[in-house]
């Protein structure tokens, strides 16, 4: 079998989804033997995910509802002060 070299060059093409064909597949066939490539070359698709699906793949544990309260109160806060802001003349 050939081999690539796992290089920071070789990781970030493969997350850019750059990488070609060919080397995607040895990197792919050398992780199968090499745990810490395989959780590496995981972490790097889970990156490209849209975030709410990476998220769901992680075993996260749930928000605390006080601290989501709070988020969401911060976040209200912020949404009525940004609507409520007087312009001034250049509508700045």
């Amino acid at each position: 079998m050939n081999a690539i070299a796992a290089t920071d060059t070789v990781l970030v093409l493969y997350a850019d989804e750059q990488l070609d064909p060919d080397s995607t597949q040895l990197l792919l066939q050398q992780a199968e033997l090499d745990p810490a490539l395989k959780k590496t070359l995981a972490a790097l698709r889970a990156s490209r995910m849209p975030f709410r699906l990476a998220a769901s793949v992680e075993n996260l544990p749930p928000l605390p509802q006080p601290l989501r309260r709070e988020i969401l109160k911060q976040l209200a806060d912020y949404s009525t002060a940004a609507h409520s802001k007087p312009r001034n003349r250049d509508g700045l």
